[in-house]
């Protein structure tokens, strides 16, 4: 994992809107 991603994910669990699409990528 990049930390491009991380960023993405961090990002993610900060916005409500993007925080189901981040916590698909972590069960990937």
């Amino acid at each position: 994992m990049d930390l491009r991603k991380l960023t993405e994910l961090l990002r993610a669990t900060i916005d409500p809107a993007l925080q189901k699409q981040a916590e698909e990528q972590l069960n990937q």
